[in-house]
């Protein structure tokens, strides 16, 4: 057997012996991500328009998503954050708990559901987020 080579099995694994057993430390590590997420930083549309295009293509589904669907929040209010500045010198983030620098300053009403809803996931599917947004390859 070449555990490397059954993708499925290391999910089942993952969902059965780990996250089932401890989901409050899954969830901390999902919730982590929010903050350095990089569909949540966009280029300032003064400073790169096609890149502030691209983004929005790729992302506005998903921001609304997730906004409006999975949280219940109204999609105007929470924007994804704009690079500020230009050059070598972007401003990208804001804050966090450990490093005043870092961080995306999102609004603490996002943050409450976004923890609410990882909060309510079995198992399963937070181990299916868990994969997607924390797991490098």
């Amino acid at each position: 057997l070449q555990p490397a080579q059954m993708p499925l099995m290391t999910l089942s694994c993952t969902a059965i012996d780990q996250v089932a057993s401890d989901p409050t430390a899954h969830q901390v590590d999902v919730m982590r991500y929010l903050g350095n997420d990089t569909s949540c930083y966009w280029a300032d549309p003064t400073e790169d328009r096609v890149l502030h295009r691209r983004q929005s293509k790729a992302w506005d589904g998903l921001h609304t998503s997730f906004s409006a669907d999975l949280l219940g929040l109204p999609t105007s209010d929470l924007g994804p954050a704009r690079a500020v500045g230009g050059g070598e010198a972007l401003l990208l983030s804001r804050r966090s708990e450990g490093n005043p620098m870092s961080g995306l300053p999102h609004p603490p009403i996002l943050v409450e559901k976004a923890k609410r809803w990882v909060n309510s996931l079995d198992a399963w599917t937070l181990t299916a987020l868990l994969f997607s947004a924390c797991v490098e390859s």
